[in-house]
This record gives structure tokens, sequence and C-alpha cells, in this order.
């Protein structure tokens, strides 16, 4: 089985010899070097290369691998561009010499010709890593391929730094996104797609969602002062009314646990990374333009009995009590929720504020 990083779990040396037919040259090369937290050794610390010196037509591009004595570095044998194999540039009476040494253990020839062998090898892999994406040992967001199409998508600021867009939103994760983010007029069925497979949870748009907006003081009328133009300038009040002001999701529902996770924090709380995550994203996704009003349905189900306690739990394990602390008409319940209740939480994100202010309705 595959770690999480989708890494094989025994050995790479291993993992490679036990495959040496049906291994391609470069892939092998490239899982060598592979560091385990990410990037590459150096080639000469990990891999010296020998060419394979038999008269046969090659069957497969690794013939041989061994791990030294030292236990660091690898010794990869390899038909291609061998100077003394059958399609090496030496003479074959030459070369059959060199195998004879070979056989009578004396391998200084042939050790000395490896130095060309290893140079060759170690240079055409470089060559073909620098335009080859899928040889590249960086993690995806980190490699060159990858910090382009960040840019494209408006996050470089991300990638220069090496920092997510917020804790609970990786910038890995949204590279399988760029072309969404690349076109700043986002789609209704965009985002609800991409917040559906966030969350693993039903998610319903409703746009053109009106709401106040409050008047600066500059743009408020005083008459026989300023901005007083009838058919102009003239607006009663100190707000005005904007029917696109925002979008109302409509998610869920869901289990109690990721309910309690989505909700904003409470004063003097510390904000889950998943809600932090979900603001981000829905900001991402609006682009700014609008607030997004949440509408957070729970399954019933789900809910355990409310427990008052002085020692609240972050987040309550699955159907176990409610005991992750109570709020008065959110999720305070005096008996588990009816299946026709379809209990629902409402509370607004901004579209500029503080990642971590969810801000209640």
């Amino acid at each position: 089985m595959a770690t999480p990083v989708r890494r094989p779990a025994d050995p790479v040396a291993a993992f490679v010899a036990a495959r040496l037919g049906r291994t391609n040259f470069y892939q092998a090369v490239r899982l060598l070097l592979a560091r385990p937290g990410g990037g590459a050794w150096p080639m000469d610390e990990r891999i010296r290369f020998t060419g394979e010196l038999s008269q046969a037509f090659p069957a497969s591009e690794i013939t041989g691998l061994m791990q030294e004595a030292d236990g660091e570095r690898c010794r990869l044998a390899t038909p291609n561009y061998s100077v003394a194999g059958g399609l090496g540039p030496l003479p074959p009476a030459f070369a059959d010499w060199i195998r004879d040494q070979v056989r009578g253990g004396n391998e200084a020839t042939a050790e000395f010709i490896d130095l060309f062998n290893n140079r060759v090898n170690a240079t055409r892999y470089r060559l073909k890593e620098g335009r080859t994406p899928a040889l590249n040992n960086l993690a995806p967001e980190k490699s060159a391929l990858g910090v382009r199409i960040t840019a494209l998508a408006g996050l470089g600021e991300h990638a220069e730094g090496g920092k997510d867009p917020a804790p609970g939103l990786k910038l890995r994760s949204l590279l399988g996104i760029a072309n969404l983010l690349t076109d700043c007029r986002r789609s209704g069925a965009s985002l609800v797609r991409v917040l559906s497979r966030y969350l693993d949870a039903p998610v319903v748009l409703t746009p053109f969602v009106g709401a106040w907006h409050n008047l600066e003081a500059g743009d408020q009328t005083h008459l026989g002062r300023r901005n007083h133009t009838l058919g102009r300038g003239t607006v009663l009040g100190r707000r005005v009314w904007n029917q696109q002001a925002r979008v109302r999701l409509d998610v869920g529902p869901v289990d109690h646990a990721l309910f309690r996770r989505l909700l904003p924090p409470g004063p003097d709380q510390t904000p889950d990374v998943l809600h932090q995550g979900f603001v981000a994203l829905v900001r991402l996704m609006l682009h700014g333009r609008h607030d997004c009003e949440v509408r957070l349905a729970v399954k019933p189900q789900s809910v355990g009995r409310s427990v008052l306690t002085a020692a609240p739990r972050p987040v309550p394990a699955g159907s176990a009590d409610n005991d992750a602390g109570l709020r008065l008409g959110e999720t305070a319940w005096l008996r588990r929720p009816s299946e026709a209740a379809r209990p629902v939480s409402e509370f607004l994100i901004p579209a500029h504020a503080p990642a971590t202010a969810g801000g209640w309705l």
C-alpha cells in the first residue's frame, strides 16, 4: 500500500530493484534521488552510473541496482550510452579485452570507463529533468510549473512565500482549480462544485440576495451643503439597498461534528481550521465581489443530548453528546431536534474582512 503522499512503503532501492525489467530509467533515478520531505538529493551523493559490458541486445534500460558499502549510494547499471557496451563506440576487440579483464578480477579499466558512463547518464538525466515536469521531485506547488500555474491563478504571492492561503486551505489543493481562478468572472456552477468537493456535502447557491449598505458621511445628503441635487446625488437616509450585494449558500444537511467545525468562533475562541479554509475558499471563489450568507443545516439524527459544561470540547465526536459548548438559538436544544425541524444556523462571510471573522447575521 502507498503512504498518504503516494510513496511506496518499502525502501526505494528495493522497490526499483524488484522491478528492473519494467522500470523507466528516468523515473527510477527520480525515485532514488527523492528526499523524504520533498526535493532531491545531489546526484553524486546518491547514484553512480555504470555501463553494461554485455554484447547482448539490451532488453531493459536498467540491468542492475546495488547498494554500495556505505549504504548511501547506489550503483545503477544501464546499457544506454555505455562506452564499452554492445552499442558503444569502442572497437569490439577493445571491448572484449575489457570484459576479459573483468572476468579475471581486474576491474581498473572498466571503472575508468565508468567515469565517462557516469557523466553521460547524469547529464542526460539533468537535461531530461529540466524540460519534463513529471521528473521534478519538488512538491507540485513548489515546482517551476506549479509556480507558474499559481501565478496565473492570482496566487503568486503565496507560492513565492511558501505559505498556504489559509490554515485549512492548502496551496497544493488549489492547483486543481487553477483554471477556474484564472478568470475573475466566476460562475455559480463552479462555486457550488468546488465547495461541495471541499465539504463533501450538498451546496445550493442563491444569487441576488439584497442587503443594505451604509453610506459614507461624505456621500450622505446635507441640504444646502452637499449631495442635494434632485435626480442626481440626493439620497434619503444613511443607507441604500443593493440587490446584488450578497449571495446565499445553503450547505447540508451535514453531520453534527462538521456542523460545529464550520460555525464561526465564539468570543475568545480559536476558529476551527476547517472554518478558516471554508471562509478563505468562499472569498477566493467570489473574488471579493459579494458578501456571502451561509445557511448551515445539521442532520438531526447526528445530534446528541445537550450537556452543560464549563470545559467544552473543541468538536463533538460523531453522534456523541452535544458537549462542545452550547449557543442559544444555534447549537442548544432541550432535546434532539426532530426530522421535520431541520435546524439551521446562519452566518455572514463579508467580502473583505479578516479570514477568521465569519460573523453572525
